[in-house]
C-alpha cells in the first residue's frame, strides 16, 4: 500500500500540477474529494473542481510546476513537502500578469482511499508567494 500511495501522490504532482495534464484525474481523485485550506476553508472539489482549479493556476503560470522534495508516507497518509514554481503570464484573480517568477514552498497531506486521494490539507507559503509577485511588499519579519 505504501508504495501504491507514493505512486499515486508523484503521478498527481508530475502529470497533473506539473504538466497539467488532465485526463487521468478520474483515476486520481475521489468523487467526493475534499480540500482543506484556510482560504478557502474547505473545497468540495471531485475531479471536475480539481480539473477547474489546475486550468486556471496554468492560466495564470503557464510553465506552472511543483517539485516534490519530500514524500513520508504512512498508512492511508502520504505527507508532502514541496515547492511550487512559475512565471505570473495571465490573471490570478484580481492580480494582472506581473510577468515576475515564483518560487514558494507548501506542505500537504493527503488521506488515501480505495487507490485515490480522498481529502487533502495544505499550508502554502503566500507570504512568500504574494511577495514575489509584487501584491504585498516585503517587510522586516
Amino acid at each position: 500500500m505504501r508504495a501504491a500511495n507514493e505512486q499515486l501522490i508523484r503521478r498527481l504532482f508530475d502529470e497533473v500540477w506539473s504538466q497539467g495534464r488532465l485526463e487521468g484525474l478520474d483515476e486520481i481523485y475521489a468523487e467526493n474529494f475534499q480540500a482543506h485550506y484556510r482560504h478557502p476553508p474547505v473545497w468540495n472539489l471531485g475531479p471536475a473542481g480539481v480539473r477547474q482549479v489546475v486550468s486556471a493556476i496554468r492560466c495564470a503560470f503557464p510553465d506552472y510546476r511543483e517539485d516534490v522534495k519530500d514524500l513520508i508516507c504512512e498508512g492511508d497518509k502520504v505527507v508532502a513537502r514541496i515547492t511550487i514554481e512559475g512565471t505570473h503570464q495571465g490573471s490570478l484573480g484580481r492580480l494582472s500578469p506581473t510577468g515576475r517568477k515564483v518560487n514558494a514552498d507548501e506542505i500537504v497531506i493527503f488521506r488515501i482511499e480505495g487507490g485515490k486521494v480522498i481529502e487533502q490539507w495544505g499550508v502554502p507559503d503566500l507570504l512568500e508567494f504574494y511577495q514575489q509577485l509584487g501584491a504585498i511588499p516585503a517587510g522586516p519579519f
